[in-house]
Protein backbone atom coordinates (compact mmCIF):
# COMPACT_ATOMS: atom_id res chain seq x y z
CA UNK A 1 0.00 0.00 0.00
CA UNK A 2 1.14 3.29 -0.86
CA UNK A 3 2.29 6.30 1.72
CA UNK A 4 -0.80 8.37 -0.53
CA UNK A 5 -3.14 5.16 -0.38
CA UNK A 6 -2.95 5.14 3.36
CA UNK A 7 -2.96 8.55 3.43
CA UNK A 8 -6.38 8.83 2.08
CA UNK A 9 -7.49 6.37 3.88
CA UNK A 10 -7.03 8.04 7.51
CA UNK A 11 -8.96 10.81 6.00
CA UNK A 12 -12.40 8.17 5.87
CA UNK A 13 -14.38 9.29 8.99
CA UNK A 14 -15.63 5.50 10.70
CA UNK A 15 -18.83 4.98 12.31
CA UNK A 16 -19.03 2.58 15.08
CA UNK A 17 -21.08 1.35 17.93
CA UNK A 18 -24.54 2.70 16.71
CA UNK A 19 -27.59 2.35 19.27
CA UNK A 20 -31.17 3.03 18.62
CA UNK A 21 -33.23 5.36 21.50
CA UNK A 22 -35.66 3.39 23.52
CA UNK A 23 -38.76 5.03 21.29
CA UNK A 24 -36.72 4.38 18.02
CA UNK A 25 -36.85 7.92 16.64
CA UNK A 26 -33.32 8.36 17.02
CA UNK A 27 -29.61 6.03 16.24
CA UNK A 28 -26.46 7.78 18.43
CA UNK A 29 -22.96 6.67 16.99
CA UNK A 30 -19.47 7.07 17.75
CA UNK A 31 -17.59 8.81 14.67
CA UNK A 32 -14.01 8.40 14.63
CA UNK A 33 -11.81 10.61 12.84
CA UNK A 34 -7.67 10.18 12.50
CA UNK A 35 -5.33 13.66 13.03
CA UNK A 36 -2.49 12.74 10.91
CA UNK A 37 -0.37 15.65 12.32
CA UNK A 38 -1.04 14.70 15.86
CA UNK A 39 -0.91 10.48 15.32
CA UNK A 40 -3.96 10.80 17.31
CA UNK A 41 -7.74 9.71 16.74
CA UNK A 42 -10.62 12.07 17.23
CA UNK A 43 -13.45 10.39 18.67
CA UNK A 44 -17.16 12.21 18.49
CA UNK A 45 -20.88 10.84 19.46
CA UNK A 46 -23.45 12.07 17.04
CA UNK A 47 -27.27 11.49 16.85
CA UNK A 48 -29.33 11.42 13.80
CA UNK A 49 -32.98 11.14 13.54
CA UNK A 50 -34.01 7.57 12.53
CA UNK A 51 -36.27 8.57 9.59
CA UNK A 52 -33.03 10.97 8.40
CA UNK A 53 -31.71 14.23 8.44
CA UNK A 54 -29.14 15.63 9.38
CA UNK A 55 -26.17 14.09 12.05
CA UNK A 56 -25.92 16.54 15.18
CA UNK A 57 -22.70 16.38 17.32
CA UNK A 58 -23.26 15.55 20.92
CA UNK A 59 -19.63 15.12 22.56
CA UNK A 60 -16.56 14.85 21.65
CA UNK A 61 -13.01 13.95 23.23
CA UNK A 62 -9.84 12.44 21.93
Amino acid sequence: MSADMLSRLCQVPVPSGAVISADGRRIAYVLRTVDEDADAYHLAIWTIDADGGAPKLCTEGS
